[in-house]
């Protein structure tokens, strides 16, 4: 196996002595990574009414052995810090927090670690959930960017909200250059090499926050650290510390290694099985057909039914009003109301999908209940999104000015939360037995909050607990938030882990190297990852929607084979727009290689192996049968827009110490030479093979 893969490695924490010698500095080293160096711990916080934050960077002791306790004080508040050397050379941090003053405190943010990196010049960062942007993942030093806060929205898109509106001032997030990864984060300088891993796990409190100053005059300044979004601390009250994790060694294996830790403290199951089946909203939009479904109805109750089940899933566009989910005129009342039962009874899943949070300023209770809304400080409401024109004007287009705008109620609120439990409710009586909730990830710092002592963490994770304990442990929840979300563990059976996957070459090209990605760290530990749909019905094939512009599938044979390949391979949730009778018996077959009554399931020792200056993913394997690493699958990428020779050796895919391998008979173009997986490959493509261990 690859030497850093099967272990971690050992942590060494140095101490430095201040000038006093009563407080110093630690420094973290491993091997030849980055030392994290000069470190100490930091809190930002003020006495409640203030109007800026006290910035306090706070000295650490000496430690000796594999365990340590410790206080840390500031004027107003002691800080109890613990730790523990873990059996594979890692370390586990976490704490309390203690109002000492006899005034109430707010806090902003606490940093565990807030250090210098060393020899940083060519550290790249990899953030599965950045905090700027929601597809990136891979930052370099010397990247310039402006201050988070002053990240601006889309204001023709699902929000027009500005960052600069929607977080409090913040020392981090009002200067230039800092990228940030929630909840966990890697350093890395050579993706086949050793790396830094650090992640918060437990026990579910707080968003984790690991952030890298990447160019400027403070360059290599890095922190390991939480939000704390202004959550009030009474005199002695205490407050738990959201813990981490600080790994050294492989990072895939060891995001791996931290996903199991998040599962095992929130409850996730051992081995969620991924749905397959079909989904409305790539038809045409939120204007599909009574047509549309009877014949997903029909034609998927041909396709094998997988371990997961098969659903037939309708998406945007039935409902009324967001806020008011009763069918609307375009689907006749006695069709609505027996759908559940019929797609029931062809063997699949009735599917639904939701934007819960969401109510258009039309629906009475925007003007009867007006304190269910999330709002800004002065009142604003805290999130508008698209406005879903076409439910109040037919001729309505996307982004037009003028139309109704929708806003998101307060999840702590209960009379919110009641709204929401009554409509849910009516959805699960009326047969439909999966769930995808949408619009409903965004809970910004800045917002007036019902409940003074929740971070936007605990809130967002109470509102999927409503989710989950209104719909019973019986029916399949869906979290659609576009990233990997460590609050939705342990509460929901699949999670959307990108936007959307709209079938052109770009987006492919742009979204499957961070689903892949996110896949191979998360898929089957937390809950089965959705990666959107996959396309095989024919190029050029029009998605239609009268408020939307015509969309064309613009995408080859070859691009739908590299979606559907690199989603079945990890075993990801595997379901389509498409109806089968739109497939050629070639499309169908390539489908059915990776739907069947035992498949998909999460994939087995996934490894990806990356290019180092572009970060595509040149080939990834798997084990080809659950348990048995005696034989394995890989997949060859070819990303560029013309025929290449793709190669991969052995040693990169983890298989050095492992063999002999040999080919197994196929109709595989791939070839194995000294070691070496050799394929030619037309452009956009992919090309997998079976090794088996003679």
């Amino acid at each position: 196996m690859n030497k850093h893969a099967s272990t971690f490695m050992n942590i060494m924490m140095d101490f430095t002595s201040g000038a006093s010698g009563a407080g110093g500095q630690w420094t973290l080293s491993c091997g030849d990574l980055s030392r994290l160096a000069g470190c100490r711990a930091r809190l930002v916080w003020r006495y409640a009414g203030e109007e800026a934050w006290r910035d306090e960077y706070l000295p650490l002791p000496h430690i000796a052995g594999s365990l340590m306790k410790f206080s840390l004080r500031v004027s107003a508040a002691e800080l109890v810090i613990q730790g523990r050397k873990l059996a594979h050379g890692g370390w586990k941090l976490g704490g309390r927090l203690t109002n000492t003053s006899d005034r109430s405190i707010e806090l902003a943010r606490f940093h565990y670690l807030d250090g210098r990196m060393e020899s940083y010049e060519d550290v790249t960062l990899l953030r599965l959930i950045p905090k700027q942007d929601q597809t990136e993942c891979w930052v370099r030093m010397g990247r310039e960017e402006p201050p988070i806060r002053t990240v601006q929205g889309h204001p023709e898109y699902w929000w027009n909200r500005s960052s600069a509106e929607s977080l409090l001032p913040d020392p981090i997030y009002d200067e230039p250059n800092w990228s940030c990864g929630m909840d966990c984060g890697v350093f890395l300088r050579a993706l086949a090499g050793p790396a830094w891993i650090i992640g918060a796990t437990d026990p579910g409190i707080a968003f984790g926050e690991i952030g890298l100053r990447t160019a400027g005059a403070d360059a290599g300044h890095f922190y390991v650290g939480q939000l704390l979004d202004n959550i009030l601390l009474d005199p002695g009250e205490t407050r738990e510390l959201e813990r981490m994790h600080i790994l050294a060694g492989d990072w895939l294996q060891g995001l791996r290694h931290w996903a199991k830790v998040c599962a095992k403290s929130l409850g996730s199951p051992s081995r969620p099985r991924p749905l397959t089946g079909f989904c409305s909203w790539y038809r045409n939009f939120a204007q599909f057909t009574t047509t549309d479904i009877d014949q997903a109805i029909e034609q998927f109750a041909q396709l094998p039914i997988p371990p997961g089940g098969r659903m037939i899933q309708i998406d945007d566009g039935f409902q009324r009003i967001p806020g008011d989910w009763q069918p609307n005129a375009r689907y006749p009342a006695q069709w609505w109301a027996q759908l559940p039962r019929r797609i029931a009874a062809s063997g699949s899943i009735p599917a639904l999908w939701l934007a819960p949070m969401t109510v258009q300023d039309s629906h009475p209770i925007v003007a009867e209940h007006p304190q269910w809304f999330a709002r800004l400080p002065d009142g604003r409401y805290a999130i508008t999104q698209m406005s879903w024109g076409w439910c109040n004007d037919p001729n309505w287009k996307f982004a037009q000015a003028g139309g109704h705008l929708s806003y998101n109620l307060d999840p702590d609120h209960p009379g919110a939360q009641a709204f929401i439990r009554s409509f849910l409710q009516d959805a699960v009586a009326a047969g439909w037995r999966a769930f995808k909730m949408d619009f409903n990830a965004y809970c910004f710092n800045a917002r007036m909050t019902f409940d003074r002592r929740k971070t936007t963490f605990q809130t967002l994770r109470d509102q999927y607990r409503l989710f989950r304990e209104t719909i019973g442990s019986d029916c399949l929840l869906n979290a659609c938030g576009g990233n990997p979300w460590r609050f939705t563990v342990g509460l929901v059976d699949s999670a959307r882990i990108a936007p959307d996957m709209v079938g052109n070459w770009n987006t492919i090209r742009q979204l499957l190297p961070t689903v892949l990605l996110r896949m191979a760290a998360t898929n089957g530990i937390w809950w089965s990852a959705d990666p959107d749909v996959f396309y095989m019905r024919g190029k050029s094939t029009t998605i239609t929607g009268s408020y939307f512009d015509p969309v064309t599938l613009s995408t080859s044979a070859e691009e739908q084979t590299m979606l559907l390949t690199a989603i079945g391979m990890m075993g990801g949730m595997l379901y389509t727009s498409d109806l089968p009778s739109e497939w050629t018996e070639q499309a169908r077959q390539q489908v059915l290689a990776f739907w069947s009554d035992r498949q998909p399931q999460p994939a087995t020792n996934p490894r990806l192996v990356m290019d180092e200056n572009t970060f595509q993913v040149r080939a990834c394997r798997t084990d080809a049968v659950a348990g048995k690493s005696s034989v394995v699958r890989c997949a060859l990428f070819n990303w560029s827009d013309q025929t290449t020779e793709v190669s991969v050796s052995l040693a990169e895919l983890g298989l050095d110490e492992t063999g002999p391998w040999s080919l197994q008979h196929t109709d595989s173009p791939v070839a194995l030479v000294d070691g070496t997986l050799i394929c030619t490959q037309p452009a956009h493509s992919v090309r997998t093979a079976l090794l088996e261990r003679q």
